[in-house]
């Protein structure tokens, strides 16, 4: 799926839980999936997404602050999916979604916030 066919995506809950994600991104089970593996200990994957470069973890990040929820990162994930391709700025693609900035490079998007939370995605091999 290129970014642009993201951008149309409309938000859909995920089977068994109260999370959100744009039709047409894949979404995976709960943290213990086959396919799950954290980045870092504490880390959680919330779930898989198609990216424009192929299928990728969605992945919470443990930090200090705390790990933000799937719901918010998938949320924040389907906007710059939904406005990158028109306000994205430079070549790590960087842009303020609801006061979490985001870039991406080497095919990993990533997104923190003043409050120190992180969230990323990892392509899937």
């Amino acid at each position: 799926m290129t970014l642009a066919l993201a951008a149309a995506a409309l938000l859909v809950p995920i089977a068994g839980s109260s999370a959100v994600t744009p039709v047409g991104l894949v979404t995976g089970g709960p943290a213990g999936s086959a396919f799950v593996v954290p980045s870092a200990p504490g880390d959680q994957v919330c779930g898989k997404v198609h990216q424009g470069n192929g299928d990728a973890n969605l992945i919470a990040d443990a930090t200090k602050a705390g790990t933000v929820g799937c719901t918010e990162a998938f949320n924040v994930l389907a906007e710059y999916f939904k406005q990158a391709p028109a306000k994205a700025q430079g070549t790590l693609r960087q842009l303020t979604i609801n006061g979490w900035d985001c870039s991406s490079v080497d095919g990993t998007i990533g997104c923190g916030n003043p409050q120190g939370l992180r969230f990323h995605t990892e392509l899937l091999k």
